[in-house]
């Protein structure tokens, strides 16, 4: 399973790819939406996590244009923040938003639900 994080915190980014690398995902990342939409369209992924809060092109902007140009690529929203409305984020087609800080058990369990068969 191929997954790319965006998360403008270099550490985050860093931490989650090395564990899930760890358990044998490729991955690939980015630190901002900017960064992310040029690798999405150099590289075809399985799942894109993204942090809600990065300057420039937030989460939720990077989200909709997922929707739009890939609509068939599951993304998965992080955030540190109460204030995101989680229904909001679903609708417009996040497939799930987790609370930060979030332990490895619940991230793999998110993705085993998209691996691809």
């Amino acid at each position: 399973m191929k997954i790319l994080i965006v998360d403008d915190e270099v550490e985050i980014c860093s931490s989650l790819c090395t564990m899930l690398q760890f358990r044998g995902f490729e991955v690939d990342t980015a630190n901002n939406g900017e960064g992310a939409i040029e690798k999405l369209k150099e590289t075809k992924f399985d799942l894109v996590m993204s942090d809600i809060n990065m300057p420039n092109m937030d989460g939720v902007a990077l989200l909709k244009h997922v929707v739009e140009f890939h609509p068939k690529l599951p993304m998965i929203l992080m955030t540190g923040y109460a204030e995101y409305q989680e229904d909001h984020l679903l609708k417009i087609g996040a497939k799930k938003v987790l609370q930060k800080p979030f332990n490895t058990k619940t991230l793999l369990d998110v993705l085993t639900q998209y691996k691809p068969e």
